[in-house]
């Protein structure tokens, strides 16, 4: 049975799980008894086993607490688990499990998303003008759109590479798209709704159209940064949350259990081509997943209508 891991470390207020009399010795002695005999605690729950690294947010970037997360994945990896999920992903080593963000699997349904992000904010999906931002993963993005999607453009440097992609998108849903690498082009000002798969673009922020919707999956945090601070009307998030299994789920949680599940979006995942993305997504709606709403910056987002 394959497993899911999540590891963490201590909440604020909370206290190590440790004999009694250890919390009377100086702070010192105390961290020294705990890296030597309880680093970090490993519950199982089923399908799930989670990881406490017993310090604080604060602490657990020093490398000793990384060799105590590296010895603690170790042990989950031997117990059965084959993905980890956790907000301290990008400061834990990366060669024993890989780490599940969300953001492969909310690229999947990136335009479902964007059509719900679109109906809160009082618009028409159908009626809305798209355009998705070139970077890692664009063509499997692009590959999976609805096909209820009537307004479509690609923002790139390397229009050449979408050529065979226009022709496919004309002969097969008879749509018209647009391929460009102005920022200052009509169907970028224009656009009801970006979906950026781009690393940098930090020009986008003055870019977006009034009250345009940006869903982010390049973990551009520098953008979404930028738009809190200077477009207050453009509306963002950087994933979604799922129906899963009759209850709902952040999009980390819902792509390791989709890993440990769906044999085809684990293949995806480790080999992100529009083909295996395609695969990948019609397993998944065969299994019932499906989004239910937004989230920024790992939380769910609330996405307000545009007044009048």
């Amino acid at each position: 049975m394959s497993k899911r891991c999540e590891v963490r470390c201590l909440r604020q207020k909370t206290q190590a799980q440790v004999p009694f009399w250890v919390s009377y010795l100086p702070a010192g002695w105390r961290e020294r008894y705990i890296l030597r005999h309880r680093p970090y605690v490993v519950t199982e729950e089923g399908e799930q086993i989670s990881i406490s690294l017993q310090t604080d947010g604060n602490s657990c970037y020093l490398p000793v607490w990384r060799e105590a997360a590296q010895q603690a994945l170790q042990e989950a990896k031997a117990s059965g688990a084959v993905i980890a999920v956790s907000p301290l992903a990008a400061d834990l080593p990366q060669d024993i499990l890989p780490f599940a963000d969300g953001r492969r699997l909310t690229a999947l349904f990136a335009g479902e998303g964007v059509a719900e992000a679109l109906r809160r904010m009082g618009k028409d999906p159908h009626a809305c003008r798209l355009v998705v931002a070139d970077g890692n993963g664009a063509q499997a993005v692009l590959a999976t759109l609805p096909e209820n999607i009537n307004h479509l453009g690609v923002w790139t440097d390397r229009a050449e590479e979408f050529m065979v992609w226009q022709e496919e998108m004309l002969e097969e849903r008879g749509l018209v798209t647009e391929v460009f690498a102005s920022l200052g082009h009509a169907a970028f000002r224009s656009a009801d709704a970006v979906i950026s798969c781009a690393k940098d673009g930090k020009g986008m922020v003055y870019a977006f159209a009034k009250q345009a919707f940006c869903l982010d999956l390049g973990a551009n945090c520098g953008l979404l940064h930028n738009l809190t601070q200077q477009r207050q009307d453009v509306q963002m998030a950087d994933g979604l949350c799922f129906s899963i299994e009759q209850g709902h789920m952040l999009a980390a949680d819902a792509e390791a259990w989709a890993y440990c599940k769906i044999e085809a979006f684990r293949t995806c995942f480790h080999n992100w081509t529009p083909q295996t993305a395609k695969e990948a997504k019609a397993a998944l709606i065969a299994a019932g997943v499906r989004p239910v709403g937004l989230q920024l910056f790992g939380k769910r987002c609330k996405i307000r209508k545009i007044a009048g």
